[in-house]
C-alpha cells in the first residue's frame, strides 16, 4: 500500500472504550479500511459486496456504521459520554455465497475516529 496506516481490528471480542478526558467530544466521522490487514480477494464482485458493521453507543443513541472492504469514511454525530463504546455488530456478519462458496467479514478495520471538542467562543 502507498499509506503507512496502523490499523485496528474490531472483532465479535473486541469493546472499544472512550477515555474520560474524551467525554464532551463529539465523534464526527470513522475511517476504515477493512482490506487493510488481509489480502484482498481477487474477484472484484466479492469485494465489493463485503461489508461489516460496528456499533457506537452512548448514553442516548446508537449508531450503526456499515463499511465495505475498501477503504472508506462515514461520517455520523454522537457525543461521547461515560458510556461510549465501539463494538462490532454480530448480527449483521456479511455473508455472500458465490459460485458456491461462503465468504464472510468478521471484522471491521478502524483507522481512525473524527473527534470534535465542543467549546464555544
Amino acid at each position: 500500500s502507498f499509506f503507512s496506516e496502523t490499523v485496528f481490528r474490531i472483532d465479535k471480542s473486541s469493546i472499544l472504550k472512550f477515555p474520560k478526558s474524551l467525554d464532551g467530544y463529539t465523534l464526527i466521522g470513522v475511517h476504515s479500511w477493512n482490506s487493510g490487514l488481509i489480502k484482498m480477494n481477487k474477484n472484484w464482485e466479492i469485494n465489493h459486496k463485503l461489508t461489516s458493521t460496528i456499533i457506537i453507543k452512548n448514553n442516548q443513541a446508537v449508531v450503526k456504521i456499515t463499511q465495505p472492504y475498501m477503504n472508506a469514511f462515514r461520517d455520523t454525530e454522537i457525543n461521547i459520554d461515560d458510556n461510549t463504546s465501539v463494538y462490532f455488530d454480530t448480527s449483521n456478519l456479511s455473508v455472500i455465497k458465490l459460485n458456491n462458496k461462503i465468504y464472510r467479514l468478521e471484522h471491521f478495520d478502524i483507522i481512525s475516529f473524527f473527534l470534535i471538542s465542543n467549546i464555544s467562543h
